[in-house]
């Protein structure tokens, strides 16, 4: 698994290299898209694993494994966008943007890491680090995106 991570993170450098080459704006809103999407379907795979967990269809190992391949992945983008924030090409609405996708990116780490700490804890104090991040998270990700609230 550590091979495909590897890969995927090859593939993101590769692709901000020759975006940040071009930097044109149909290349930005793409990777803005493509970045708020990331953060969306990272968060949902988090709390899907969360739950698979607690209904007993993973077990413990596999769930950690999931949760451990999310955090890497996660945080190997949240470096990566620092490092992308540093072109000078860029607008400051650009650079804002991408340091809050990063910042957010970390955050989801912290979150799979919490989770990862309840299953080898079983302490509740451990269920409710998980439970700040997941709301924290979902509030970040819900304003980024402009994603209004459900009633």
């Amino acid at each position: 698994m550590k091979r495909h991570i590897r890969i995927i993170s090859l593939l993101i450098v590769i692709g901000f290299q020759s975006i940040s080459a071009t930097s044109s704006k149909t290349s930005l809103k793409t990777i803005g898209l493509l970045a708020g999407n990331n953060l969306y379907m990272t968060y949902i795979a988090l709390n899907t694993t969360a739950d698979t967990y607690s209904r007993k269809v993973y077990s413990a190992e596999k769930s950690i494994t999931v949760l451990s391949e999310y955090a890497n992945m996660s945080r190997i983008t949240g470096e990566q966008l620092v490092i992308l924030s540093k072109d000078t090409s860029l607008s400051k609405a650009d650079k804002k943007f991408i340091l809050e996708v990063a910042s957010i990116q970390n955050d989801l780490a912290h979150q799979a890491d919490a989770y990862t700490k309840f299953i080898r804890s079983s302490k509740p104090e451990d269920a409710e680090k998980f439970a700040i991040f997941r709301d924290q998270n979902w509030a970040k990700i819900r304003k980024l995106l402009g994603i209004e609230e459900q009633q």
